[in-house]
């Protein structure tokens, strides 16, 4: 949804709507923990927490299913029936038709990413400190701003907060999506939470000039520490699980998205800015 501006509630008040809906039906689940201290009382929502990770996305899908098939008074009619209207139409009004369907699920997929942009350098991307690289930038590092010439070029990268060992950067010349790795590929995957963790951890420790391997290895300290007080505390039980999430989630990444997930070897851009081989021609001896 598009942001609205400031102070003014135009576009927005359908998403509040829709998510004060799914808050209150996660209240009634075993476990809730309810808005406030106040709501949860004495009640125990860790005692009576009994849903996986995997079980409660399974959960909110069949809620949203239920949410479209429910009689909404303000539209007098359910949301899948008003849909339908639109679509097929009604004896009053002609519909729509059906939208023209996505060929192209793995782009749309990605499109649906959160992204940052950035400009692309020599030495590649930082997106928190991370570097990124591959030779499709090549043709885009340090390139100026089509509509502000004396600005740089900036591009978005899209990211899975889950696995942040990979960017997806689009190629506005070959019009498809590539996958960026760490520009050290040594480093092992990790979650965008557990990352900005690490960082957190080093400034505590009073780290104030670090490279990468060095937060990384901070990363792995925190995991074998997890590992061996998993039984002991939530904190420590809740971050294992998500681990296990987000690795569940990077391995059906290499399904869901199987063109550009996986990161190819580094080589010459399949698209040169501003390259014409038809122009080419063999030099002559004089030259």
């Amino acid at each position: 949804m598009e942001s609205c501006p400031p102070s003014r509630g135009i576009r927005s008040a359908y998403i509040e709507r829709l998510m004060g809906t799914v808050s209150e039906g996660l209240k009634t689940m075993a476990g809730a923990t309810f808005s406030d201290p106040k709501q949860k009382g004495i009640y125990d929502a860790e005692g009576n927490a009994c849903l996986t990770i995997d079980e409660l996305e399974q959960w909110l899908v069949l809620f949203f299913s239920r949410y479209h098939r429910d009689i909404h008074t303000g539209i007098g009619t359910t949301p899948l029936a008003k849909w339908r209207e639109g679509i097929l139409g009604t004896k009053a009004q002609p519909g729509r038709g059906l939208p023209a369907r996505r060929s192209d699920t793995e782009k749309l997929r990605i499109d649906f990413m959160p992204f940052e942009e950035r400009t692309v350098q020599d030495y590649g991307v930082v997106l928190d400190g991370l570097h990124y690289f591959h030779d499709v930038l090549r043709p885009w590092m340090n390139t100026q701003d089509p509509e502000e010439p004396k600005l740089k070029r900036k591009f978005r990268f899209r990211y899975d907060p889950r696995d942040i060992s990979v960017l997806y950067f689009f190629d506005p010349n070959a019009g498809r999506y590539f996958a960026i790795p760490y520009r050290d590929t040594s480093l092992p995957p990790v979650s965008m939470w557990e990352f900005r963790a690490a960082r957190k951890q080093a400034a505590d420790l009073g780290m104030t000039h670090y490279d990468e391997r060095a937060l990384f290895e901070l990363i792995n300290r925190q995991r074998a520490i997890e590992e061996d007080s998993a039984v002991k505390t939530k904190a420590a039980r809740t971050a294992r699980q998500k681990r296990v999430q987000h690795a569940k989630a990077r391995k059906a990444t290499k399904t869901d998205l199987p063109t550009v997930s996986g990161v190819v070897p580094t080589q010459a851009p399949p698209v040169l800015n501003g390259y014409d081989p038809a122009k080419i021609r063999p030099l002559d001896d004089d030259e």
